[in-house]
């Protein structure tokens, strides 16, 4: 009588690989995966998965940092060139940079909409012309707070395409160009009257340096003069 815990033979004949049923174990693989840059990408493989296996979680960095998060939508498994040894291009994963790049146009265009909109509605008594400044680079703290940020600088990804070591991941050196495209955090608009709030009570909170308070040093001492004691303590009962 065969043990039940066995698992099925693979040469039955008229059934495939993929059909006998399998532990996770089986049907789950670690795999890396290569760009169209020659990057590496690791995910767990579907082995059961047809015509071909696929990932079943995302695809990230292996071994590199991607600069630009790299979107998973934007990953394309199973596309790019074609391995010579096999004639297959199973295991290889395609950047759409085309497709990213044309979607941040796009996005940054509905961006500067919903900012116009956004400053004519809290300020409608000028058209919100005060909280949209001289341009893009002068727009009003609250109005970026309530609008929220900026999509992902298009240059990123044109910058990609042609090569920029930083963008590919190539080097930890984040271009002056860059640097100055990268995003400052924002607070959200239901926190900034409480800010502004605070700030008037407290005007010289965030002048002291980290540590320099002088308001805590009486009650810093005070700690570090009970943790001797209990030291001294503990050493004696020893």
């Amino acid at each position: 009588m065969a043990d039940e815990h066995v698992m099925p033979t693979y040469n039955v004949p008229g059934i495939k690989w993929y059909d006998n049923p399998q532990s996770q174990a089986q049907k789950r693989r670690h795999h890396l995966v290569t760009d169209q840059y020659g990057r590496h990408f690791e995910c767990i493989l579907d082995m059961t998965s047809k015509p071909h296996p696929a990932p079943v979680s995302s695809l990230n960095a292996h071994g590199w940092t991607d600069p630009l998060n790299t979107p998973e939508c934007y990953k394309v498994y199973g596309k790019g060139a074609v391995d010579e040894s096999s004639g297959q291009n199973f295991f290889r994963v395609w950047i759409d940079v085309q497709r990213w790049e044309q979607d941040l146009v796009v996005a940054h265009a509905e961006h500067e909409a919903l900012m116009i909109a956004k400053a004519a509605a809290m300020s409608p008594e000028d058209g919100g012309a005060a909280l949209l400044g001289k341009g893009p680079h002068d727009r009003s703290p609250h109005l970026i707070a309530a609008v929220g940020p900026k999509p992902q600088p298009v240059e990123f990804v044109q910058a990609l395409i042609a090569g920029n070591k930083w963008a590919r991941g190539q080097s930890p050196v984040v271009p002056d160009w860059a640097r100055k495209l990268l995003p400052i955090p924002v607070i959200p608009a239901s926190r900034t009257d409480d800010l502004d709030a605070l700030r008037a009570k407290f005007p010289d909170a965030e002048e002291d340096a980290p540590g320099t308070d002088a308001k805590r040093a009486p009650q810093l001492e005070n700690l570090a003069k009970a943790r001797e004691a209990k030291k001294l303590a503990k050493e004696a009962a020893a």
